[in-house]
């Protein structure tokens, strides 16, 4: 039997009208008005918006870091992803050291597989970038169907690469038409603030946020747009958490560059203030970037109003405060940040 859903206000991505929307075997097969109502069932939607399933393009389930694994895999993620509307999720295969990318794709679809409740794709992070997996690179698409790449320019000692892998990689994915897309932070400044705090009795979850300050954030936009300018590859920043990289972001699209803006709810919702929440329950809101001040919220929110920022994904990366956040509370090095 189809479905009819009547009276609703549709939100496409051009549009948002008031129509009914027709359903056969799980597929939209009309939108508009005088829809056929025979042999339908009616399903009345006065007052409600109706959205397509959402693709959420950032997640992280099931990934080890460090000692511990984020505590949604597959199966409670994407169960729990539905019932919020999104139907599609992209995940990042994490490489390890000394893995292809194709091994760490493949790791991946053993996770996943047999397991999800929505659609899904990956992404695949280089976090040991060689000659090897630079060849890779030029038939990545042809071989595992994956067009996206990650890199992080955080994690000193664990994930970072250096401005020569970020240049190599530019240049393959340039000639092999991948988009590459970039975790902003300086790593270096990050392992002095943080080695300087610790060494002052500093792990309270607000020094999380003051180790990370927003002007690295825009360091790192400002470094890696400069090389891609050069090689001339598009952008993709990832979970862009402030004004001040917002600013460099836009600086770059304005000397003629594609930049693609990803942020993320709550660096549209939250503010800096979360990490004094007592008992350490500020612990609940470290990842990586911080979040920042109220402020940055509401230039975020702008920028979104104005068509500056092109996606929001949830970087979904759980962490659950009852053990595994608790494991930094007397070392800031060792708290189980989300990987974002």
């Amino acid at each position: 039997m189809k479905i009819l859903i009547i009276n609703g206000t549709v939100v496409n991505a051009t549009d948002i009208i008031r129509a009914d929307v027709l359903i056969e075997n799980g597929i939209v097969i009309a939108v508009g008005t005088g829809l056929e109502r025979q042999n339908t069932q009616i399903i009345e939607a006065a007052g409600k918006y109706l959205f397509p399933g959402v693709i959420d393009p950032h997640t992280h389930l099931d990934m080890p870091f460090g000692d511990a694994t984020t505590c949604d895999d597959f199966y409670s993620g994407t169960k729990a992803a539905v019932m919020g509307g999104v139907t599609t999720i992209v995940d990042f295969a994490m490489q390890r050291k000394g893995q292809t990318l194709r091994q760490a794709i493949d790791n991946w679809h053993k996770r996943a597989d047999g397991k999800c409740f929505s659609d899904y794709s990956f992404h695949v992070a280089i976090t040991d970038c060689n000659d090897a997996v630079i060849a890779e690179l030029k038939t990545l698409i042809e071989q595992t169907g994956v067009s996206t790449v990650k890199m992080f320019l955080a994690y000193k000692g664990l994930f970072q690469i250096d401005d020569g892998a970020m240049l190599k990689v530019f240049r393959a994915a340039r000639d092999s038409g991948i988009l590459v897309g970039l975790h902003c932070e300086n790593g270096d400044i990050i392992e002095v603030l943080t080695t300087e705090a610790i060494n002052a009795g500093q792990t309270a979850p607000i020094y999380h946020a003051l180790t990370r300050p927003d002007y690295i954030e825009a360091e790192a936009i400002t470094r890696a747009a400069t090389i891609a300018a050069a090689v001339g590859v598009p952008l993709y920043i990832v979970h862009l958490s402030s004004a001040k990289g917002l600013a460099a972001a836009l600086a770059a699209r304005q000397r003629g560059q594609t930049v693609y803006i990803e942020t993320c709810p709550h660096y549209l919702l939250l503010d800096d203030s979360r990490y004094h929440e007592p008992e350490y329950g500020g612990a609940k809101y470290v990842m990586s970037p911080p979040l920042r001040k109220a402020e940055d919220n509401r230039i975020l929110w702008q920028a979104l109003h104005d068509d500056l920022v092109n996606v929001v994904a949830t970087d979904h990366c759980a962490f659950n405060f009852a053990d595994q956040k608790q494991a930094g509370r007397h070392d800031l090095s060792s708290r189980r940040l989300p990987i974002n």
